[in-house]
């Protein structure tokens, strides 16, 4: 699945190569590093799925959005 910043820092979307049938899908996310001296504590999915994209934030232990060297995201359906 190809990946592509969003809106900035800490916000991406991934974008599935073939559509899926329909939103009925669950995304597991993680996220691993610490960039810029700010610690990454969670990642998790940021809008409702579609059948074309899922868009992932990952966060500091302050709330505030941060890019991360690696999220990862399995899709089960």
């Amino acid at each position: 699945f190809p990946v592509t910043i969003s809106t900035g820092a800490g916000d991406y979307t991934v974008n599935f190569t073939a559509a899926m049938s329909d939103a009925n899908y669950v995304a597991n996310v993680s996220i691993r590093t610490v960039i810029g001296g700010a610690a990454i504590s969670n990642a998790a999915a940021a809008a409702a799925p579609t059948t074309s994209a899922i868009r992932v934030i990952a966060f500091t232990t302050g709330g505030g959005l941060a890019d991360t060297d690696y999220v990862f995201v399995s899709i089960f359906r």
